[in-house]
């Protein structure tokens, strides 16, 4: 088991900010990242679903850097490019999305 803090700061003054839930099924999509409109200066991405897996990643085959988010788990990323897309492993999951 490993355990830790961590904190720093993102200046997000210019974008809008969204909170969403999210379905996820298992064909990729695009996150929804409504208003903000470019690239997020953050994304943070927390799968709902108590038993499947959700992939996170800049291409829709899942191929540059998949983030594999565990049940009830989380990922905060720092996304260079738009569309982020996701994948449920197995069953729609509901994601929360929270970004800047």
């Amino acid at each position: 088991m490993a355990s830790g803090t961590i904190s720093g700061t993102s200046d997000a003054s210019n974008n809008a900010f969204i909170g969403n839930e999210q379905l996820i099924g298992t064909a990729a999509e695009t996150i929804f990242l409504g208003d903000i409109g470019s690239t997020p200066v953050f994304l943070f991405v927390r799968n709902m679903d108590t038993t499947n897996y959700v992939e996170v990643d800049n291409d829709s085959g899942m191929a540059n850097f998949p983030q594999k988010i565990l049940p009830g788990k989380g990922v905060f990323l720092f996304p260079q490019a738009v569309p982020i897309y996701a994948k449920a492993n197995t069953a729609s999951c509901r994601v929360w999305v929270v970004a800047a």
